[in-house]
């Protein structure tokens, strides 16, 4: 084997083995990650809520989008900004509310709502 068979031998070796390392600098390997919920950005107006837990409610993303019935149980949690609150009280806020953005988390298993989050300023006390 002459000298530039060696070089390009060697060149080889070495660009396979940079490869090879470089898959173990990026870090260690994770398990995919697995969503249990999907969320569906909507506003108020698009929202009904039943009247009372257990119960179902009917969300649309838009005034001719396909509407989607999810299941409220006792398990849904409802939230008025970043705070939680009960079902009486976040569906009291929605009342004569001007169309505010929600955001309503499914389960991607099955029809369920898992939270139901209003973005609406907080309530200030007298």
């Amino acid at each position: 084997m002459n000298a530039f068979h060696r070089f390009v031998t060697g060149a080889l070796l070495c660009a396979a083995a940079t490869f090879a390392l470089a898959d173990d600098l990026h870090g260690p390997h994770y398990p995919d990650v697995v969503s249990s919920a999907r969320g569906i950005e909507t506003s108020s107006a698009y929202v009904l809520l039943p009247s009372s837990v257990p119960g179902s409610m009917t969300v649309n993303h838009c005034t001719n989008c396909k509407s989607t019935t999810l299941s409220v149980t006792d398990k849904t949690t409802f939230f008025v900004g970043s705070r939680q609150v009960p079902f009486a009280e976040f569906r009291g806020r929605l009342a004569g509310l001007t169309p505010t953005f929600m955001m309503v988390y499914a389960a991607v298993n099955g029809p369920v709502a898992l939270s139901i989050v209003l973005s609406a300023p907080p309530i200030r006390s007298r």
